[in-house]
């Protein structure tokens, strides 16, 4: 599916633990956080409209487990 929508990137910004920094570039690999874009979503294609380019979407496969951990805080109360 090929949706083209022009949208204006406010800020982007490379985020570690509670640290943001402001970035004015990034390069191909980088992991950093876009401002400004609705309604996107992880493993969307995002591009230059002068050059556009279309990846295959990844398919991830449906989990065969799924297990919840919690602490045992039993001794905590006793």
């Amino acid at each position: 599916m090929e949706i083209t929508l022009n949208r204006k990137i406010t800020k982007l910004l490379k985020i570690h633990v509670n640290f943001r920094t402001g970035l004015s570039h990034v390069n191909s690999g980088d992991i950093i956080s876009i401002c400004g874009i609705k309604n996107s979503i992880t493993g969307d294609t995002l591009c230059d409209t002068t050059s556009p380019i279309s990846l295959v979407a990844i398919k991830f496969p449906t989990p065969v487990i799924c297990v919840a951990l919690e602490p045992d805080i039993e001794h905590v109360y006793k």
